[in-house]
C-alpha cells in the first residue's frame, strides 16, 4: 500500500472510529464539501489523499488527531486475532466512511438536543 492508499485507509478508520468531542455541525459541513470534492477527483489517485489532508488541516483538533493515532493498531483493535483485514476500494471507502460519519454526527446531534430538552423541561416544572 503506497502512502496515498495509506492516508485513505487511515481515514476511513477515523471516519468509522468519531471522536465525538470532534464533531460539530462545522465539521459536517466540511465532510459534505469533502464528499463532493472527492466525487470529482480520478479513483485511486493521490489527489484523493491530498484532499483528504487538506481537510483535516481546516480543522486543527482534527487533524492533530489524525495525525497523532496510530491507525494500524486501531484496525487490529477492531478485528478478532487471526482475521484478515482486506485492503479498501479507497473510492467506495471514502464515500461511505464520509456518508457514516455525516449520520453519527446527526445522531450525536439528536441526543444532545434531546437531552438540552429534558433540562428544559425539567427547569419548568412547577412541582420542583
Amino acid at each position: 500500500m503506497n502512502d496515498s492508499e495509506q492516508t485513505v485507509y487511515d481515514f476511513s478508520t477515523f471516519l468509522n472510529n468519531p471522536n465525538p468531542e470532534l464533531l460539530s455541525d462545522e465539521v459536517k459541513t466540511g465532510l459534505k464539501q469533502l464528499q463532493d470534492e472527492l466525487k470529482t477527483l480520478p479513483p485511486k489517485s493521490t489527489k484523493i489523499a491530498l484532499a483528504i489532508l487538506k481537510w483535516c488541516e481546516k480543522y486543527p483538533e482534527i487533524y492533530e488527531y489524525f495525525k497523532k493515532t496510530d491507525w494500524q493498531q486501531v484496525r487490529c483493535d477492531m478485528i478478532e486475532e487471526g482475521e484478515e483485514v482486506p485492503s479498501p476500494d479507497i473510492t467506495l471507502e471514502v464515500e461511505r466512511v464520509t456518508n457514516k460519519m455525516m449520520i453519527a454526527i446527526d445522531k450525536i446531534n439528536r441526543e444532545n438536543e434531546s437531552s438540552d430538552r429534558s433540562n428544559d423541561t425539567k427547569d419548568n416544572d412547577p412541582n420542583d
